[in-house]
């Protein structure tokens, strides 16, 4: 486990990756790029094809591919890569999150500490339709920058990650449901399988928390994954497995077993010096950007 098979040459940085079906999509600081897989899903050595050199941010779930621009969320259906629809939100948001026939985004600060949370209806992808706007305000952090990092969604609940301000938890189904914030969420979240995962900085030491979400209105802290000083760029799931990126190495672990260090499979990745910040695995293989390089490399799933 772990061979490298192959590898894309990108000249900038990369800041995003997205695997679905036989679509790798790759999100540079120049814009979103298709790279072009063979039956096994690696590189067939055809450069990679520019999708939309405008794109800020990206989100793929069911099919779709939704693209954050100048002008507006453009939606694209993965199979094919076709352009079908163009949605006018209130900013050109960077963090963009689908779960099932919902996109949402995150448009902020504004004055005070506010952001905005606003859904989509793309049930009919070429006819999307605003559905509604959650505000939220955050406190300035001790340091660092007052900003959202990372959002996911799980059914009626959406977690907004910031720098250093908490992770905020909002419940899209109730206009009345008043937004509430834990301290510990730090730049990365996911949810999965009634579990919300929040990557965490104590006393220079990271990791991961992990919280029961089976009642989103109260998140209970169940176990925490520390990684020590390395630092942690990007965690995803994939049939049970969780895989975490941190600045020298991939971490493969069975969520079940999540904080349990014999079970680690850990993966060294020569050539990132300046980290991992960006990770996808499908059921065969793990696709990973090395920023120290400015290389797009695909290994074998660990």
């Amino acid at each position: 486990p772990g061979t490298p098979l192959g590898r894309v040459d990108f000249l900038e940085a990369i800041l995003e990756v997205a695997v679905d079906g036989s679509k790798l999509l790759v999100l540079s600081t120049k814009g979103l790029y298709h790279v072009p897989l063979d039956g096994e899903g690696i590189p067939s050595g055809e450069p990679p094809l520019s999708v939309d050199p405008d794109c800020k941010g990206m989100a793929v779930d069911a099919g779709t591919l939704a693209c954050s621009t100048s002008s507006g969320i453009k939606l694209y259906r993965m199979a094919d890569l076709a352009f079908l629809s163009n949605t006018q939100g209130t900013c050109t948001p960077s963090l963009l999150a689908i779960d099932s026939d919902k996109l949402y985004y995150v448009c902020g600060p504004y004055a005070g500490g506010q952001f905005q949370l606003e859904s989509v209806d793309i049930s009919q992808p070429v006819a999307p339709a605003v559905t509604g706007a959650f505000s939220f305000q955050l406190d300035d952090p001790p340091v660092g920058p007052l900003r959202a990092e990372d959002l996911d969604v799980c059914g009626r609940y959406a977690y907004v990650a910031t720098w250093a301000s908490g992770l905020e938890v909002i419940d899209t189904g109730s206009p009345s449901f008043e937004p509430y914030n834990i301290e510990s969420g730090r730049r990365t979240t996911a949810c999965a399988q009634d579990k919300v995962y929040v990557q965490v900085l104590t006393q220079s030491e990271w990791g991961v928390r992990v919280y029961d979400a089976s009642s989103p209105g109260s998140l209970v802290l169940v176990g925490e994954f520390p990684l020590g000083r390395s630092g942690l760029n990007d965690f995803t799931f994939n049939n049970g497995l969780m895989v975490i990126a941190t600045d020298s190495e991939i971490i493969s672990t069975p969520i079940a077993a999540l904080g349990e260090p014999s079970t680690y499979q850990r993966l060294p990745v020569l050539g990132s010096n300046s980290g991992l910040p960006a990770i996808a695995v499908d059921d065969a293989n793990l696709y990973l950007a090395a920023m120290g390089t400015g290389l797009g490399i695909i290994s074998k799933n660990p």
